[in-house]
């Protein structure tokens, strides 16, 4: 099973935040037991890698081999951060901001 999502910082992404992926919470949502994570693609825009990110989930999704491997659920454009509060266009903007595929054996 696989998850492809969105992280500026893909360590914490994974291990110590409070939604990581090696949460119990997270796995049991997810059903999935998660074992490692691949940063697939960098970038300085948030947009650029939402769309990417966006590309990728519907591309699985609507393959019928792979569907029923991928973790995602949500099939719409990320968008909740505004590119105002995240400065994502400006030469000074926080990230880079990464799309990570989140790898671990069905529960």
């Amino acid at each position: 099973m696989f998850k492809v999502g969105i992280a500026v910082d893909a360590y914490h992404r994974f291990h110590t935040a409070d939604y990581a992926y090696m949460t119990p919470l997270s796995q049991s949502r997810d059903g999935v037991r998660y074992e490692g994570m691949h940063v697939v693609y960098i970038h300085q825009t948030r947009t650029v890698i939402a769309m990417l990110e966006h590309c990728a989930i519907n591309h699985f999704l609507e393959m019928p081999q792979f569907k029923s491997h991928c973790a995602n659920k949500k099939k719409d454009m990320d968008t909740h951060i505004a590119g105002d509060e995240s400065d994502d266009d400006r030469y000074d903007a926080v990230g880079p901001h990464s799309v990570y595929i989140a790898w671990g054996e069905r529960m």
